[in-house]
């Protein structure tokens, strides 16, 4: 930190370099969609704001158009001063616990959203589709109607690990994992209808009507309540 006189009106300037560790402080409950504030925050450990005031230069100051940060979008950056107190004298008993002037730099990014349409809800759908499409098959080929649902459920669950190897332990669920929720719900479902008309046309081949009624009904339904599931989820984002 650099130090200069005082100016004929009493300010003093401050020149100071900081570098931020924003990696540990990201919330990611909301991934793939989420935003962060990369924050700078200076503070002077030995002058109290009575003594020592940052003034953002909000006019001269701007971040570099070549700034670029792969896989996010800047969205923008703020600045600002206030004061912050500590709850402790620093063991001089005679006075308060002092207020301290504290700066900040944030700089605002996102995920774009072509990244969660794309690589991760697209594959998503295609799973949920061609898993939804063996209820086309007639209900006498059982073996053939089991296999779609199971080789989705095998599917959902390496694409869940895919994404999760890339982000550190967040103790909850994600957005995303919320999703897949939905999703395992679905192929669930799925086995679930294949396993009753199943059991129906061992009962008798008049039952097929029956079970192919079902089979359209689960599709559709169990599809259609993926995505409006989906959408639910995705509305706060908006």
């Amino acid at each position: 930190m650099q130090d200069r006189p005082p100016s004929a009106l009493g300010a003093r300037r401050i020149r100071a370099s900081s570098v931020a560790d924003h990696a540990s402080s990201r919330e990611l409950k909301d991934y793939p969609l989420d935003k962060h504030a990369l924050t700078v925050k200076i503070e002077d450990s030995t002058w109290a704001r009575d003594q020592l005031v940052y003034v953002p230069d909000t006019e001269q100051s701007n971040i570099s158009p070549e700034v670029r940060l792969p896989g996010w979008s800047i969205t923008g950056w703020d600045l600002a001063e206030h004061g912050v107190q500590y709850e402790t004298d620093y063991g001089d008993t005679s006075a308060a616990a002092p207020e301290f002037s504290r700066f900040e730099f944030a700089l605002h990014i996102e995920r774009p959203e072509s990244f969660f349409l794309w690589k991760l809800l697209l594959p998503l759908l295609i799973v949920l589709l061609l898993g939804c499409s063996v209820l086309v098959v007639h209900p006498t080929y059982a073996e053939v109607r089991l296999a779609g649902p199971a080789t989705a459920l095998l599917t959902l669950v390496f694409l869940q690990q895919g994404y999760s190897e890339t982000l550190p332990e967040t103790g909850g669920l994600v957005l995303l994992d919320k999703i897949y929720v939905l999703a395992y719900a679905v192929v669930l479902g799925l086995i679930g209808v294949t396993i009753l008309t199943s059991h129906w046309m061992r009962e008798g081949a008049e039952h097929a009507v029956r079970a192919q009624r079902l089979d359209r009904l689960a599709a559709v339904g169990l599809f259609a309540m993926f995505l409006v599931g989906t959408v639910i989820l995705l509305i706060p984002m908006l």
